[in-house]
C-alpha cells in the first residue's frame, strides 16, 4: 500500500511540472490567435482603392520633364499627363468605369504579378535611369497605410527597383483601359 500511494503522489506531481512547464496547453484555452489574411488584388473591386502605372521620361530639364500616368478606380479610369519635376498635370482626360469591369481588371492585374515585390538593388529611385525610362506602379486608398504599396522599375536593366510584375504586361493592359491611348499621348517621347 506504502508503494501505490508513492506511484499516485509521482504521477500527480509529475502531472503538476508539465502544467506548470507548458502552461499554453490547457483544452480550455479560449483565447486564439489572429489570423492574418492577406487580401487579394481584386478584393478590392468594391473600395475606393485605385492602381495606377506612371512612365516618366529621362531625366532633363525641367520644361521638358514629362509623365504619363493612367489611373483605373471602380468609378472611373483617368490619364494625366504630367510636365515638369514638380508633377503639374498640363492634361486629363477622364472615362467611366464600373464595378465589373474594376474587378475583371485587378483579376487581370494579380495574375501579371502586379503587386510582387522583390528585394531592389536600389532603395531610392530618384535619378535612377537617368536617360531611359522609369515605371511607377501604385495601389493606393486601400483603406490602410499599409497596403498601400509603391513599386517602381526603370529600362536600364533588370532587378534595380522592388517591382516583380510583369511590367510589358501590366503596362499595356492599363493602355487599353484608355481607348484612345495613342492619341491621348501623342507627342510624348520615353
Amino acid at each position: 500500500m506504502k508503494y501505490y500511494f508513492g506511484i499516485i503522489a509521482v504521477i500527480i506531481m509529475l502531472f503538476i511540472g508539465v502544467k506548470l512547464a507548458f502552461p499554453g496547453t490547457s483544452s480550455k484555452s479560449t483565447t486564439k490567435s489572429p489570423i492574418s489574411v492577406k487580401k487579394r488584388l481584386s478584393d478590392y473591386s468594391s473600395t475606393n482603392a485605385e492602381v495606377s502605372v506612371t512612365v516618366e521620361g529621362p531625366v532633363v530639364g525641367h520644361e521638358v520633364h514629362s509623365a504619363i500616368r493612367i489611373i483605373v478606380a471602380r468609378d472611373e479610369r483617368r490619364v494625366e499627363i504630367i510636365n515638369g519635376y514638380n508633377n503639374l498635370i498640363v492634361k486629363s482626360k477622364i472615362y467611366d468605369n464600373n464595378q465589373t469591369a474594376f474587378d475583371v481588371f485587378l483579376h487581370a492585374l494579380e495574375y501579371d504579378s502586379y503587386t510582387a515585390e522583390v528585394k531592389p538593388k536600389i532603395i531610392d529611385d530618384t535619378g535612377v535611369c537617368a536617360t531611359g525610362t522609369k515605371y511607377i506602379y501604385e495601389l493606393k486608398n486601400t483603406g490602410n497605410k499599409d497596403t498601400d504599396k509603391r513599386l517602381w522599375s526603370v529600362s536600364c536593366g533588370a532587378g534595380i527597383g522592388n517591382a516583380g510584375s510583369n511590367g510589358p504586361l501590366v503596362r499595356d493592359l492599363f493602355q487599353k483601359q484608355i481607348p484612345d491611348f495613342g492619341t491621348v499621348s501623342q507627342g510624348l517621347q520615353f
